[in-house]
């Protein structure tokens, strides 16, 4: 397993006989991976390098990870959003279930429970929720409630 296993997975992973995920977004992408990466930190392919910024835990690899599985037609998004929204073409959801059978079970079963949670919260809930049980990532925030 890869960072970018991981990040496809994020994205376009669905449950046999479940409909299709209906995107993410860059925040809502990188704060799936970490809480994942909190659980789990030995885990093969999830060695993102966090760090404190903005609105709580970022890194570009994240993003470099979107992009290369973008140009491998795997994820698209909408040229020239200020906030990307990932979606997994039909490539990607193919590709997503092959790394998913890879994939540790409990891992790959927070990952799916995680993103449910996000996609459900409000960024304001999210943020708060991130700081709440790391505080350490709070460090440079902007974030004002």
């Amino acid at each position: 397993m890869t960072k970018q296993d991981w990040v496809l997975l994020a994205v376009a992973y669905t449950r046999p006989g479940t409909p299709a995920p209906q995107g993410l977004d860059q925040l809502r992408l990188t704060k799936t991976l970490f809480l994942v990466q909190q659980r789990f930190p030995q885990l093969q392919g999830l060695g993102f390098r966090f760090h404190p910024y903005l609105y709580g835990p970022f890194t570009t690899e994240v993003y470099e990870a979107t992009e290369a599985l973008g140009r491998e037609g795997f994820l698209s998004w909408e040229p020239g959003s200020r906030v990307r929204r990932f979606v997994a073409t039909p490539q990607g959801v193919e590709q997503a279930t092959q790394v998913a059978a890879t994939a540790d079970a409990a891992a790959l079963a927070y990952l799916v429970e995680e993103r449910s949670w996000a996609l459900k919260s409000s960024f304001p809930e999210i943020v708060r929720r991130i700081y709440a049980e790391f505080p350490a990532y709070k460090e440079y925030s902007v974030f004002r409630e």
